[in-house]
C-alpha cells in the first residue's frame, strides 16, 4: 500500500496493543513484512507467495 506521496504504508496488527510486539505488513509492489520493535529487518514476498502462506497457515489453525 502506498500513500500519495509513494512512500509505502506500514500497517500494524489490530491484535496488538501499543507496547507489545508485532508483525506489521505493507503491501505495495511485494507484499512485505518486519518486526515492529525491528523495522530495519523485512521480509519481502510475491502477492502470490504470501497468499499461499496465509491459506497454509489458516488451514493449520483450522486443524
Amino acid at each position: 500500500m502506498t500513500t500519495g506521496s509513494g512512500k509505502a504504508q506500514w500497517i500494524k496488527s489490530s491484535y496488538s496493543g501499543p507496547d507489545e510486539d508485532c508483525v506489521e505488513i505493507c503491501i505495495d509492489h511485494l507484499t512485505s513484512i518486519r518486526d515492529s520493535k525491528n523495522r530495519g529487518a523485512e521480509i519481502h514476498f510475491t502477492h502470490g507467495v504470501w497468499l499461499l502462506f496465509v491459506e497454509q497457515a489458516k488451514e493449520t489453525l483450522v486443524n
